[in-house]
């Protein structure tokens, strides 16, 4: 089983007076997150799979499945998410 995990090479960080961080990656790319964004950063702790973080992210903000699929899908192109093998 496949699951996703925070790239460990993407740092977060907050602004002063910011709600939502900015990412940090290794080749020097800074990408503000949204909200929903972050949200699905927060989620990725290796313990659910694309699907399964879709349908938490469907659950939790009301979007239908393949709204949600795209939002992994970015993330995971930017590389601040990485699939892994359990």
């Amino acid at each position: 089983m496949k699951v996703l995990v925070r790239n460990p090479q993407v740092i977060l960080s907050y602004l002063p007076y910011a709600t939502i961080p900015r990412v940090y990656t290794r080749s020097g790319r800074i990408l503000q997150l949204d909200a929903l964004s972050h949200r699905v950063w927060e989620l990725c702790d290796g313990t659910l799979n694309r699907r399964e973080l879709a349908e938490v992210v469907c659950r939790e903000h009301g979007l239908p499945l393949p709204a949600a699929e795209q939002v992994v899908e970015r993330l995971l192109k930017l590389g601040l998410l990485i699939e892994v093998k359990l």
